[in-house]
């Protein structure tokens, strides 16, 4: 429900819609994927996208062809991890400084990066008042304060991760996003 208030998978689907997923081998991977859900979307979206997606969770049951699932350790896996664009969905805000700086290393080789995290800003602790109303239990809605405050604002993620370029947005429900890219991957536009 959060992520469909916030409107975060639909960001994902514009970012991936205006990529060139017909090149041989275009791979997207997902880092810390919890329950799967937006492996789930983006696969139905996208038929025959190939992706990857890594959590020390074990893969959901459901998992879509063409999904490969790592259960390990983030920092063990994401060197050996190849692709066109790596995403990451209200994930990277649980590591301290140290640890954002050791993932930054092994991001650098994506063309195309796309985050999604929660804008630290006081004015957005009402939605967990909000959220009560529609019925989120008490653990999720103590999480979204946790969140908030761990959340990023400004240039702030991209600094931590050591990578330059990008940009950010914000939007009026408290999401924080950073892309970069495409270089080169864009679908070109008919004439």
């Amino acid at each position: 429900m959060i992520n469909r208030l916030m409107g975060n998978y639909r960001w994902f689907e514009r970012i991936l819609g205006n990529l060139d997923r017909s090149r041989a081998g275009f791979r997207v991977v997902e880092l810390g994927a919890g329950d799967g859900l937006l492996a789930r979307r983006l696969c139905q979206r996208f038929p025959g996208l190939r992706y990857e997606a890594v959590d020390l969770m074990p893969p959901p049951v459901d998992l879509p062809q063409g999904c490969v699932w790592h259960q390990a350790d983030l920092f063990e896996a994401l060197p050996e991890l190849q692709g066109d664009v790596v995403v990451a969905n209200l994930f990277l805000h649980h590591f301290d400084d140290e640890a954002l700086q050791r993932i930054g290393v092994s991001l650098r080789r994506f063309p195309v990066i796309a985050f999604c995290e929660p804008w630290r800003q006081d004015q957005f602790h009402w939605a967990g008042l909000a959220l009560r109303l529609l019925g989120i239990n008490r653990v999720t809605r103590h999480d979204l304060h946790v969140s908030i405050d761990a959340g990023f604002t400004g240039e702030e993620l991209p600094n931590l991760l050591g990578l330059e370029g990008g940009r950010f947005e914000k939007t009026l429900l408290g999401a924080y996003r950073w892309s970069r890219g495409p270089q080169g991957l864009l679908v070109p536009r008919s004439r």
